[in-house]
This record gives structure tokens, C-alpha cells and sequence, in this order.
């Protein structure tokens, strides 16, 4: 019979675990596949399960990626397009680094943070003016995401997150009225919703506001499916933003693994039971 594993760290800070893993349980049921958790917190890791051949594996949680590094092997099905040779990657940025090397629409960055007021300087012309937008790495649900409107703001904040040792990248802010969350699979678009700035914020948050169902183009669906895919994924829930003033759509970032709890639940998309079914028709 076939396994999926299912990786997930029940100590960590990620939303909806436990509803995840409930839900891929029961799209494992429903194709006869033999569902397996797997706790980063308490599994012993002298005693990892030996997996077979075309069994399934998917870390859906971000806590879980030193687990997923340890169990993941060439003989499994992932959802990554090829054995990713230089291990996981833990932080979005990183992505978003390569992204902003193609021809993927991205808003302006420095990826290296200072409190070097000289280079700060420089780097405001760079991004257009204030306001700019402070994104602290390792951050999620917007947490470490800062708009900064002044060279005072902007040089105590820098002071403060050197001194904690705290890494950050400095960011164009892309005025808009909502943030669009594309789910990837493969290569085609399955799920969309659109989140709702904040009233007196710039961020959005599908966990503190309604979310509405997004009927997406070919341009948002583009940005999203090429910019899963040029990270050697096959799924990933993509953040898009679209610029109030001329109407240009611009890649925020690529998540995975994601909350794909809010998007179900919006949409009416059974978005565990489609990667379920897409993890083992892939050819390994």
C-alpha cells in the first residue's frame, strides 16, 4: 500500500496545524493511501520509519524543515521538481532573491539591511522615496513587515535591528488596495483569494479579516506559475500585489510550504485532496 508522510512540528509558531494535517489525513483516506505523521517535536530520530519507493512525503509545516531534510530521499515523491541537491530552503527571501534576478515583476529591494546612514540614504533614492518597506527575514502572517515615512524612523529602527542581530531587506512600497494569494500546483493555478489591506495598516492578514474568492487573468496566473516553478517547485501558495496607481501586478513572495487552510475554506476548493491526487499520479 502507499504512504505519505506528512511532516509538521506541533511546538512551532505556524498556523493551522492541526487542521493541515487533518485534512491531508483525510485526502490520504479517500485515495487509499496510508496517511503517517510526523512530529518534529517528539519523533526520535534514531527511530525514522524506512519509506518505500513512490511513497509520498511533504513537510506542511515551516517548523518541520529540519525533519524534512533528514527523511527526504530521491525515491520519494515530493513536491519539488527535482531532488533539491542543496538542501531546503527555510526562508522565502531567499526565492524572492532569485526571482528578482529573472524577468518576474518584483517590487524594488535591498536584500542586505545597514544602519549605515550614508547608505540608507542611497538606498531611499534607490527605492523611490519613503514610504519604503522594512521585511525582517524569517518573519510570517506580515510579522516583521514595517513601513517606514522617514529617515528618523528608518535610522532607529536599522539602529535597533543591528544591535539584536536581527538581518533585513529594505523594499519599494507598492501602494494597493488588497494582496492576491494564487495557490500553484503543478502548473496551473487551483485555488485564489483576494485579502483586504487593513484599515489603518498596508498589510493584509487573511487571519484577522474576511478574505473573498479571486477570479484571476492570465497575468496574475503567469507571475504565480513561473515563479513556483523557478524554484524548483510544483506547489506554493504565491503572494502578488497589484499597484493601485497603474494597475502593474508585482511577485511579493513564494510561501511553501503554506496555510492552505483560509484558501479552502473561501474558495470551496479541496486543495489537499488535489495535491494528494497530483503527488501520486507524478512519475519518479
Amino acid at each position: 500500500m502507499r504512504s505519505f508522510y506528512c511532516i509538521y512540528n506541533s511546538s512551532g509558531d505556524s498556523r493551522n496545524i492541526a487542521a493541515r494535517v487533518q485534512a491531508l489525513r483525510k485526502a490520504c483516506t479517500e485515495e487509499e493511501i496510508h496517511f503517517i505523521a510526523l512530529d518534529q517535536h517528539s519523533i526520535d530520530f534514531s527511530r525514522l520509519p524506512e519509506p518505500e519507493k513512490g511513497d509520498g512525503i511533504y513537510n506542511c509545516s515551516r517548523d518541520g524543515m529540519l525533519l524534512e531534510r533528514v527523511f527526504i530521499q530521491r525515491k520519494l515523491r515530493t513536491f519539488y521538481n527535482s531532488f533539491p541537491e542543496a538542501g531546503v530552503i527555510e526562508i522565502s527571501n531567499y526565492w524572492s532573491i532569485l526571482h528578482d534576478k529573472s524577468d518576474i515583476p518584483t517590487p524594488k529591494t535591498v536584500w542586505i539591511g545597514t544602519n549605515d546612514r550614508t547608505i540608507l540614504s542611497n538606498y531611499v533614492d534607490y527605492l523611490k522615496g519613503f514610504p519604503i518597506i522594512i521585511k525582517c527575514y524569517g518573519g510570517t502572517g506580515g510579522i516583521g513587515v514595517i513601513k517606514v515615512d522617514s529617515f528618523s524612523s528608518l535610522y532607529s529602527l536599522a539602529d535597533y535591528l543591528t544591535a539584536i542581530q536581527t538581518r533585513f531587506a529594505l523594499r519599494e512600497f507598492i501602494p494597493s488596495t488588497s494582496c492576491e494569494r494564487l495557490v500553484v500546483l503543478g502548473n496551473e493555478v487551483i485555488a485564489a483569494v483576494s485579502r483586504p489591506i487593513v484599515k489603518n495598516d498596508f498589510r493584509s492578514s487573511s487571519f484577522d479579516i474576511a478574505v473573498n474568492k479571486l477570479d484571476t487573468d492570465e497575468i496574475l496566473e503567469s507571475i504565480a506559475v513561473r515563479s513556483v516553478n523557478q524554484v524548483n517547485l510544483s506547489l506554493g501558495g504565491v503572494d502578488i500585489i497589484t499597484d493601485s496607481r497603474d494597475g502593474q501586478s508585482y511577485l511579493l513572495e513564494v510561501n511553501f510550504p503554506f496555510n492552505f487552510i483560509p484558501t479552502q475554506e473561501t474558495t470551496g476548493v479541496n486543495i489537499p485532496g488535489k495535491m494528494i491526487k497530483w503527488l501520486f499520479s507524478k512519475q519518479i
